[in-house]
């Protein structure tokens, strides 16, 4: 009898498996011209992935000389001398502004601080050439290139007044310029497509990593 179960379950357990992910495809090829599809009440939508990319720092042997460089192997490599970040600064609203409060007169943004790069001949045959000096250098290494992928997102029905005022003022809090509505207006996807890119996020759906990144009680949506 016992042999008997133990076959029954090994049965289940191999189809199980093979039904779910046929469950799924269906459901992906019914909707795949929106690029969406749902699946036990859980919303599935196809959406941007930018590269990733890593700075790694390294030592690296810099060529110092001004010899022929055909005498030993190199390579260039370009470094970040400057990473790119963004501050948070006050600036005046306009240039004739005027009000009982100078202070008034600001307020609050992010400027872009710029990436500076250098490019550097790395030696590869040190025995050759003592015209070099090590150095460490931020390389940017790829991850992975972009791509679009399917991602868990909020259903649209989960999406309330509640959850997108908590989002504008999250954003706000950042410096940026959503709406002040209680809907996904034109102004605030503008301001979270923005806030995806500055910091990597899969673009223009509420996903997880966003709602993480915006410090957003992603479960209590997701469920």
């Amino acid at each position: 009898m016992n042999y008997k179960y133990t076959i029954i379950l090994m049965i289940i357990s191999f189809l199980l498996p093979q039904y779910a992910n046929h469950f799924i495809a269906n459901a992906k090829n019914k909707n795949n011209e929106n690029n969406e599809f749902t699946v036990l009440n859980h919303c599935y939508e196809k959406v941007f992935i930018p590269a990733r990319i890593t700075i790694i720092s390294d030592l690296y042997p810099i060529y110092t000389g001004n010899k022929d460089k055909t005498k030993f192997r190199s390579k260039d490599i370009e470094a970040i001398i400057q990473r790119k970040s963004v501050k948070r600064v006050e600036k005046k609203i306009e240039k004739d502004c005027i009000y009982a409060h100078p202070q008034d007169c600001y307020e609050w943004v992010n400027e872009e601080i710029p990436e500076i790069t250098e490019v550097f001949t790395i030696v590869l045959d040190t025995i050759r050439t003592k015209d070099f000096e090590y150095r460490i250098l931020d390389v940017r290494n790829l991850e992975f290139a972009s791509h679009f992928a399917w991602r868990r997102v909020i259903c649209d029905n989960k999406i309330d007044a509640a959850l997108i005022k908590n989002i504008q003022s999250k954003l706000r809090n950042l410096g940026y310029f959503p709406g002040y509505g209680s809907y996904m207006d034109a102004k605030t996807d503008e301001a979270l497509l923005q806030f995806q890119k500055d910091y990597d996020l899969p673009y223009g759906e509420l996903d997880q990593e966003t709602l993480e990144k915006l410090k957003i009680d992603y479960e209590a949506y997701m469920d």
